[in-house]
């Protein structure tokens, strides 16, 4: 499941640990904004930790989740030297 995740909180400590959270799960494209390639249990643990700090978010803080379907996945285009979050940094043999 891919994954586009952007957020805007204005507490830097509740930030910083967001961005922490994501770069647990998925590449930073830019400040606020990353994209995640998950499995159905990391999905749902990325979702508890949200979930946690979305709970104390106040005013217009938010973080929005935005789910590709797999058409959107297939449609998806890049241009320059963009890398993927679908793409593993590396192989395993």
């Amino acid at each position: 499941m891919r994954l586009i995740i952007i957020y805007n909180i204005k507490d830097e400590k509740k930030r910083r640990m967001t961005g922490r959270l994501l770069l647990n799960y998925g590449e930073k494209i830019k400040n606020g904004v990353f994209e995640c390639s998950l499995n159905y249990n990391y999905y749902k643990k990325l979702g508890a930790g949200l979930n946690a700090i979305g709970a104390n978010l106040k005013g217009e803080e938010y973080i929005r989740v935005y789910p590709l379907c797999q058409d959107c996945n297939k449609k998806i285009k890049s241009y320059g030297k963009a890398r993927s979050a679908a793409e593993p940094l590396y192989y395993l043999a």
